[in-house]
C-alpha cells in the first residue's frame, strides 16, 4: 500500500509541474501541490522500513533543526546547515532518511524565506548529498564509518 501511495503522490507532483509549465502565470497552487506530493511520496517511502515511527520522529526533528539553522544563517553566505545535517542523517540513518530530512527542511524553511517555483527543486536538490551514503557503510565494514570516506563523499556532493 505505501508503494501505491508513493507512486500516486509522485504522479500528482509531476502533473502539478506540468501544470506550471502550461500556465506559469498561475503557478502558486500547483507548486504547493507538487511539494506536498513529493512529501507524501517521501513519507510513504520512509514508512516501508522497520521501526518506521521512530525513524519518522527522528527525521522530523532533524529537519526542524536544519530548517531553523537555514533561517537563522540565511544572512551569512556559504553557511549551509541543511547540507551538513542532511549528509549526517544520510550517513547515520541511510539515504531514505537523509533525503527526507533535506526535503522536509527545504519545505519548512521556505515558509519563512519564501515559497516559489524553486521549492520542489530545492527539495530534490539535497538528494545527491545522500546518494553515496550506502557506500559509507560498506567501506567501513558496517561498524565505525571511515571519516575520510565520509568527508570526501560529502565534499563531492555539496558542490
Amino acid at each position: 500500500m505505501p508503494r501505491v501511495a508513493a507512486l500516486g503522490a509522485l504522479a500528482a507532483a509531476v502533473a502539478s509541474a506540468a501544470w506550471v509549465v502550461y500556465d506559469p502565470a498561475h503557478s502558486g497552487l500547483p507548486l504547493l501541490l507538487a511539494a506536498l506530493g513529493l512529501l507524501i511520496a517521501g513519507a510513504a517511502w520512509l514508512e516501508t522500513g522497520p521501526d518506521a515511527a521512530k525513524e519518522i520522529v527522528l527525521v522530523a526533528t532533524l529537519a526542524a533543526v536544519a530548517a531553523a539553522g537555514r533561517v537563522l544563517f540565511v544572512a551569512i553566505p556559504g553557511v549551509q546547515p541543511v547540507t551538513v545535517i542532511t549528509v549526517a542523517a544520510g550517513a547515520a540513518l541511510g539515504p531514505r532518511a537523509g533525503f527526507a530530512t533535506g526535503a522536509l527542511a527545504a519545505l519548512a524553511s521556505n515558509f519563512f524565506l519564501g515559497q516559489g517555483p524553486w521549492t520542489p527543486w530545492q527539495m530534490l536538490g539535497w538528494a545527491p548529498a545522500v546518494w553515496p551514503a550506502p557506500s559509507w557503510r560498506r567501506s567501513s565494514g558496517g561498524g565505525r564509518r571511515s571519516r575520510p570516506c565520509v568527508l570526501c563523499s560529502a565534499s563531492r556532493s555539496a558542490r
